[in-house]
């Protein structure tokens, strides 16, 4: 999934909030399911939730505003 740096997303060296990339994972996350079929709504409602119980990145590269950066999802 291709994400857009936007300038809410940096912070004042420009560069992507850290705490950023953990709603762009939980965007990749949802549009995994989504195109697999599964719709997290109808789960929500019938009372089946995804919780995050441990969330853990190393840094490799700053992404900057601007750019686009691809974030890759699987099972």
């Amino acid at each position: 999934m291709e994400i857009k740096i936007y300038y809410q997303d940096t912070d004042c060296g420009g560069v992507v909030y850290y705490a950023n990339y953990l709603t762009y994972f939980e965007r990749a996350r949802t549009e995994w399911m989504t195109d697999k079929g599964i719709s997290v709504k109808n789960l929500a409602e019938q009372g089946t939730l995804f919780v995050v119980s441990h969330a853990e990145a190393d840094y490799k590269s700053p992404a900057k505003y601007g750019e686009t950066i691809i974030i890759q999802t699987q099972l």
